[in-house]
């Protein structure tokens, strides 16, 4: 039987003005009857899910969304290195049909391991209708001189909703690179968090999204600065088209002992559509005094010359947003190293906006 929750998520660590309505997102999402059609090329193994290991490792998205998980009875994947230096492991995750699915993974690295995860996640129906709900919940636990390379893209249908929720520990000189790309769905929630537990451990976070129509794209990353000497960055570049809607959260804080850290955030926003709304809040939170943390924001629509040089060329506006939107995805596909995926995630898009433009 399936129920409909209404519940808080993507909750900031601290408060901004509440009629502002950025501090966290309300959402509707039904509990979860369905089990993920799952299939992994690599290393895994699947046990039952209350038998993880990883319980007390904190998410970005946050524990109230516990509620909406808390009728699966499945199985939950678990990915190891197995202390093989270098190893890479393909996810493909399949939301059921116009059902409520969840898909929880852990991720374990150890010491002196470096580990590549493809996660595309891709609607079971191959429907373009299909209206699926699908909640993946990542964790991970870097040992020491650890490396993890996580890559997750979004090719669902339009109608689905997405809950995509990551969160991690980094210990002693150790690495966590997350690339994320959503080219656009009815709602996405995402969210990460990372506790940069070892001195000298690492965060860097890059997402590439496009957001159109009536779409919804609320995201929430925290990067928690604990050992001394740790780095983190956060890029994000997007697109917002028509009456769109999009909310950011970053945040970079230094924990007390924290010292000699240092964290960047920087976002980029193309405004294409009149009625899009833009909502960022860049938090960098300090307890620590020896550290440098900044943000930066570039948010605009185009400008008079770049149409005008598009035009000279024959290019209209629709076009030119097209190939914006295209850009800001094949941007980040260009730093992934697996020729298919990013065929495969630009093929998606060229689609969608030869669709819907």
């Amino acid at each position: 039987m399936t129920t409909d929750i209404n519940t808080t998520i993507n909750r900031i660590p601290v408060n901004t003005y509440r009629w502002l309505k950025m501090n966290e997102a309300n959402v509707k999402w039904s509990t979860i009857n369905s089990e993920c059609k799952i299939d992994v090329d690599g290393n895994h193994s699947f046990v039952d899910a209350s038998s993880s290991h990883m319980d007390d490792v904190i998410s970005g998205v946050g524990t109230t969304c516990e509620a909406i998980s808390s009728t699966f009875n499945g199985k939950t994947l678990e990915l190891s290195s197995d202390n093989e230096k270098s190893s890479i492991v393909k996810v493909s995750i399949f939301s059921s049909n116009s059902k409520s699915s969840y898909c929880p993974i852990d991720v374990l690295v150890k010491t002196g391991c470096t580990m590549t995860v493809f996660m595309d996640y891709n609607c079971e129906s191959n429907s373009d209708d299909s209206d699926d709900m699908l909640y993946v919940k990542t964790r991970f636990i870097l040992e020491e001189n650890a490396t993890l390379n996580l890559i997750q893209s979004q090719v669902m249908s339009d109608p689905s909703s997405l809950i995509n929720d990551v969160g991690g520990i980094c210990n002693e000189k150790s690495v966590f690179n997350l690339k994320q790309l959503f080219p656009g769905q009815k709602q996405t929630y995402s969210g990460c968090n990372v506790d940069l537990l070892g001195k000298e451990s690492e965060a860097n976070v890059d997402i590439a999204y496009h957001v159109y129509s009536k779409q919804v794209n609320d995201m929430n990353y925290i990067i928690n600065h604990i050992g001394k000497n740790s780095n983190c960055s956060i890029n994000v570049n997007g697109v917002l088209r028509d009456d769109a809607y999009k909310l950011f959260r970053g945040t970079i804080d230094f924990k007390n002992g924290s010292s000699g850290s240092v964290g960047h955030e920087v976002e980029k926003v193309i405004l294409l559509g009149k009625d899009s709304v833009n909502k960022t809040i860049p938090l960098i939170l300090c307890a620590e005094e020896d550290v440098v943390g900044n943000h930066g924001a570039s948010i605009g629509r185009l400008d008079e010359s770049t149409l005008l040089y598009f035009a000279s060329r024959g290019i209209g506006e629709q076009e030119a947003g097209n190939i914006l939107a295209l850009g800001m995805i094949n941007a980040l596909c260009d730093k992934i190293n697996d020729e298919e995926l990013t065929h495969r995630i630009s093929s998606y898009v060229e689609r969608k906006l030869q669709n819907e433009y």
